[in-house]
């Protein structure tokens, strides 16, 4: 997408087009063009990203669970195959006595449940429970809640910017989602009429 009609898209969508413009490109070119911009961004969206990282991990610890009791949970009621400690362990990047430890304690808790392995009756298929379903469900109204209220203190700059630096880091271009941002405001433009 040529330069220029980059800066009047972003305008458009109410972003300052110098500001944001970094984060638009791709990350070697705009660590090369404009360092600082690059740098502007990046601080943002870590900032972003540490302030939601604090809720998520306020939240369990208010509801009685450490951060990683609660990933663990989101881990295996969010899995789309059977969990094993093991899985989740590698999930979570832990060693498999810590992750083992951990979903003992969940377990004692009556927040998941274990059932032998069809198979190998030495593993354990493990799985939350319906108390582990509805403090999940607790804990995310909370996290919402918060979130937004976070969101609320973000113009919409801010909010582009960080989702940018975001997409960056997973490897998806700025200008792809410009365009798709573009696309489905014409979108919603042409359904408004």
């Amino acid at each position: 997408m040529p330069e220029d009609t980059k800066r009047g898209n972003l305008h458009s969508l109410g972003g300052s087009p110098d500001s944001a413009m970094a984060a638009l490109q791709g990350a070697a070119t705009a660590r090369e063009q404009s360092f600082h911009g690059y740098i502007q961004a990046v601080a943002h969206g870590r900032f972003v990203l540490r302030r939601v990282m604090q809720i998520l991990d306020e939240q369990p610890r208010e509801q009685g669970l450490e951060p990683l009791q609660h990933q663990v949970l989101l881990q295996v009621f969010g899995a789309d195959e059977e969990m094993t400690v093991g899985k989740v362990a590698d999930r979570l990047g832990i060693v498999a006595a810590f992750g083992s430890r951990l979903v003992s304690q969940l377990q004692r808790l009556g927040l998941i449940e274990r059932r032998r392995h069809s198979h190998d009756r030495r593993v354990s298929i493990i799985s939350a429970s319906e108390s582990g379903v509805e403090l999940l469900r607790s804990i995310d109204r909370e996290i919402y809640r918060k979130v937004q209220l976070f969101q609320e203190e973000l113009d919409d700059e801010g909010k582009y910017s960080a989702l940018l630096v975001f997409a960056a880091y997973v490897g998806i271009d700025g200008d792809a989602i410009l365009t798709d941002r573009i696309r489905d405001s014409a979108r919603w433009a042409t359904k408004l009429r």
